[in-house]
């Protein structure tokens, strides 16, 4: 059986802020995000989450043989790039702490809920997040787009 497990990338705040379409992918996902203490990537994966965050910052230009470092990887010649654009740009690394002790999930469908869970939790905390897992802010549209 598949364990599927949540992991949390840490994003550079800093250089996001001074990247407009970054910004405003974020901004698709939180509201004032601006205003955010920090910023974090959510997601879940079948790797550990080192292969994954590996996986996220692989650049298939200058590392065509990349080696999954878990055992999950499909066979050479079937890798395609995975990676969430916000982390293969910003992401720092693991926060281990936020995800830590988590059970697996068993099915993605309970993964994506666990991941959920995870990235409210840290929006909660005034955090930036962007996660699949979160839908994207319905806004109200501008006076000026009308």
């Amino acid at each position: 059986m598949t364990e599927y497990r949540v992991y949390v990338v840490e994003l550079d705040f800093e250089a996001i802020r001074e990247d407009e379409p970054a910004l405003k992918k974020l901004a698709k996902k939180n509201r004032r995000v601006r205003q955010r203490e920090g910023t974090f990537y959510v997601g879940y994966s079948a790797h550990s989450a080192d292969c994954r965050f590996r996986q996220h910052k692989w650049d298939k230009e200058t590392d065509p043989d990349f080696v999954c470092d878990c055992g999950t990887a499909p066979p050479v010649g079937h890798r395609k790039d995975l990676s969430c654009d916000l982390v293969k740009q910003f992401g720092i690394g693991l926060r281990l702490e936020f995800y830590d002790g988590l059970i697996p999930a068993y099915s993605p469908a309970d993964a994506t809920q666990l991941e959920g869970i995870v990235a409210k939790h840290l929006q909660k905390q005034n955090f930036a997040v962007y996660s699949d897992a979160i839908p994207n802010i319905k806004r109200k549209a501008s006076k000026k787009a009308r």
